[in-house]
Order: structure tokens, then C-alpha cells, then sequence
């Protein structure tokens, strides 16, 4: 760099960079020596590139000058017919000529290029070709691939298909008959139409992804998992819904208090007898009880509000009772829908629309009459001459429709148009 013409100071900053930095090598797991390099940058380094391009500048400047004073020599390489000016011999010559042979071959054999390597694209793509038609089995007779995967009929192998053929294989005779009663529970879970949020929440309960404490201690994030309500046993859902002796009177107050007798049961158990063995009634209040019981125990341990057993027994039934007037206003509407629709269909309905040509100032009325299952009973369409707006073009076109009802002796009839304007002062 000195000789490029770059300052003292700025190089030995540049040194500086180069030779402070340290590294140290890790054998089995034990750290060595530091040791600091002569030159070089650590990789990744913003100045690397930089000190590249000087570097090189400075090998093609010392090239040339070599160039000039005679010492690269020409070279007949091996399968050219032709001498190279731009090459040297590898055998008598130093590293410094065979790094100016490569730089050579790249800077002024661009033209003989594709001649000069032709043989070595040939012979690799010999190799190739010998790659391609050679098989991997090691038998006397090649033979074509087949297919071997059996997880599938069509043969294709898929990764879910092995993960299932593992769990399968993993498995025992009972798995089959939990899936049975996990089918069964959310089978009649969905059918009894709760409210999502309610239906959400009885899903987490059922797979315990609820944030009780044993499970938060579970995870590290609490270390007191005593119940929050009677501070008895650990906080989890077969203690929360089933054993806390601060809630039992809940499910008495709910004339469930069949559902606290079950003894032996994991909490898993205890959900699947009660939705077998209770009725659909039973069942609706029996969820709003979980959805209430978990939101209770939420507003105790996080708000510090406590709701007494009866309260909590009556926010369940008016719930209940909610959901209930929900569902009759729903069926009530739904059947004054249907009748409204019933009657609207008895009736003669006439739709009709126009099109308007603002240049000549005419309009066409088209007309359509359906009967009572909506088919169509006839159409008919009318020209209007000296029509001077859309509004009036459309005016025309309802004036229409009502004179076709007159005419086919409707006694009742519905017009029907896109113009509400129109319709309104119809």
C-alpha cells in the first residue's frame, strides 16, 4: 500500500485493524491459547472486501511489471495444439507465474474461451452421462424403480402418512375406545347449540388447557398451587368443578348433585358419564355451571371479588334462562319468516326495469310476471318515444307493470323494481 502511494499513518491504522485482532481455537471442549495474526481480517469483516481490491491491484501491478521485463514464459499445455503467450510452465516456474498464468487465462483469453476449455466441457459431460445409466444396485440384471411404500393405496409416500403408521404402531387396543367416547362428548357437546364462548371454554376444560395453578406450577410460572377458594388440595380441574368443597353446594342448587357421586374417576371420566348418563337439559346446565365456576374462580384469584354459592346458582339459571328466550324469540321469527314468505309467494309478482338513450330521448320498458313457485308466466317489452330523463324512463316502466296487472285480472299483485325512487312515490 505504501508503494500504491497511501499514507504512512493511514496504513499503519489499517495494520492496526489487522494485527489487534485475537483468536483462540476450542479442542474437545477446552479453550486454547490467544494468538494474534501477522495479516488477515476476521470473517464477515466490512474492510475485507476493500483490502481485496487492493490487494490485487497491487498482484496485477507486480504482473505486469514482471510482464515486461521478460520473466513469464510460454507454455504448450496439454491438449492445445497451439503455444499460449498468455501462460507459463507450471514445472519451472515460481508460485508468483502460476498465479500469473490463472490471471492471464482470465484477462486476455476471452476470445479462445469456449475453444481453449472445449475438451474439458466434453469430458465432463462424458462423465455424466456415464453417471446417468449407471444403477444403484449392485445386482447382474438393472431393472426399472417401483414403488415400495404401502402406507397408501396410490403408493405416494406422504410425511402425515408416516406419522400416522407410527402412532398407530405405538399405540394400545384402548386408544380406539378413547377415541370412541372423545367422539361421543363432542358430538353431543355441539349439538346442544351453547353459545362459542361457552363451547370454547368446555373444550379447553375437557383437554385441561386451562391456566389452573398446577398446571401454571407445571410450567414454572407459580410456585403455590394451593386452591385459591378453600386452600385444601392443588388447584386443577378435577378439584376446581368436582371436589372443592366450596362449590359441591353449586351443583345441589342446581338439582345436579347426582353428578358429585361418581368416586374413582379421572376428570376426563367424570365429563363423559355425565354427558351419557344426563339428559340434554341436564347437560346445558351443566356447562353454564363450568363456564360460571371458572369465571368465579378467575374474579376471586385475580380481582379479589367473592360471589357466594347461591348467587353463583342463579347467575347459571338466568344464563340458562337467557339462552332459552334466545332460542323461542329465534323459532317465533323464524316461523313469522317462513309464513311472510309462504304468503309472499301465493302472490303475483311483476318485476320490471327500463333503458334509457339520452340521444334520442327514448326508452324501453321491460317487463316479466312470475307465478306463485316463481316461474315465469310471461314478458313483454315497450318502446317509449319523447322520454325526457332515466327517472322518467323508469316511471314508465312501473306505469307499465301496474297496467299488465289490470290487464291479466290480477287481484292481488307485488311490483318489483330497481328504482327506488319510483317504488317510493308508487
Amino acid at each position: 500500500m505504501l508503494r500504491m502511494g497511501f499514507a504512512k499513518k493511514w496504513v499503519e491504522t489499517i495494520m492496526q485493524c489487522v494485527t489487534t485482532i485475537s483468536y483462540s481455537v476450542v479442542m474437545n471442549g477446552h479453550l486454547g491459547e490467544e494468538f494474534q495474526p501477522t495479516r488477515g481480517l476476521r470473517q464477515g469483516d466490512p474492510l475485507s472486501s476493500f483490502l481485496f481490491l487492493l490487494c490485487g491491484e497491487g498482484l496485477s501491478s507486480l504482473l505486469r511489471i514482471a510482464e515486461r521485463e521478460g520473466s513469464l514464459r510460454g507454455v504448450k499445455q496439454k491438449h492445445f495444439r497451439r503455444r499460449k503467450a498468455n501462460g507459463c510452465q507450471f514445472t519451472g516456474c515460481s508460485k508468483f507465474n502460476r498465479a500469473r498464468t490463472l490471471s492471464r487465462i482470465a484477462e486476455y483469453g476471452e476470445k479462445e474461451k469456449e475453444g481453449s476449455f472445449q475438451n474439458l466441457k466434453d469430458h465432463l459431460k462424458k462423465r455424466i452421462d456415464n453417471w446417468c445409466n449407471r444403477f444403484l444396485s449392485q445386482g447382474e440384471s438393472a431393472h426399472e424403480d417401483f414403488q415400495v411404500w404401502r402406507g397408501e393405496l396410490t403408493g405416494e409416500y406422504l410425511v402425515h402418512n408416516a406419522y400416522k403408521l407410527l402412532q398407530i404402531a405405538n399405540l394400545d387396543s384402548s386408544y380406539y375406545l378413547l377415541q370412541a367416547e372423545a367422539k361421543e362428548f363432542f358430538s353431543k357437546l355441539w349439538k346442544l347449540q351453547l353459545p362459542p364462548k361457552i363451547t370454547i371454554i368446555i373444550w379447553h376444560i375437557s383437554w385441561n388447557y386451562i391456566p389452573t395453578l398446577s398446571n401454571l406450577r407445571h410450567r414454572r410460572l407459580v410456585t403455590n398451587a394451593r386452591c385459591p377458594q378453600c386452600s385444601d388440595e392443588n388447584e386443577d380441574c378435577h378439584h376446581i368443578f368436582w371436589q372443592c368443597s366450596t362449590r359441591i353446594e353449586v351443583w345441589q342448587l342446581l338439582n345436579l348433585s347426582w353428578i358429585t357421586t361418581f368416586a374413582h374417576q379421572d376428570f376426563w371420566e367424570w365429563l363423559t358419564l355425565i354427558f351419557n348418563q344426563g339428559t340434554n337439559e341436564q347437560c346445558r346446565y351443566f356447562c353454564y355451571g363450568l363456564w360460571i365456576l371458572w369465571h368465579s374462580r378467575n374474579q376471586l384469584l385475580h380481582e379479589r371479588v367473592h360471589t357466594t354459592n347461591r348467587d353463583l346458582a342463579q347467575k347459571i339459571q338466568d344464563r340458562v334462562a337467557e339462552y332459552k328466550g334466545i332460542k323461542v324469540k329465534m323459532t317465533s321469527s323464524h316461523t313469522r319468516h317462513n309464513q311472510r314468505n309462504g304468503e309472499d309467494v301465493s302472490i303475483m309478482k311483476i318485476q320490471f326495469d327500463a333503458a334509457f338513450n339520452n340521444r334520442e330521448f327514448r326508452s324501453t320498458s321491460g317487463l316479466v310476471v312470475r307465478g306463485p313457485m316463481n316461474e315465469v308466466l310471461t314478458t313483454k317489452s315497450i318502446i317509449h318515444r319523447n322520454v325526457a330523463s332515466p327517472f322518467a324512463a323508469e316511471a314508465f316502466a312501473g306505469l307499465e307493470a301496474i297496467k299488465l296487472g289490470i290487464e291479466m285480472g290480477f287481484q292481488e299483485i307485488q311490483i318489483l323494481g330497481d328504482s327506488l325512487i319510483v317504488i317510493k312515490k308508487g
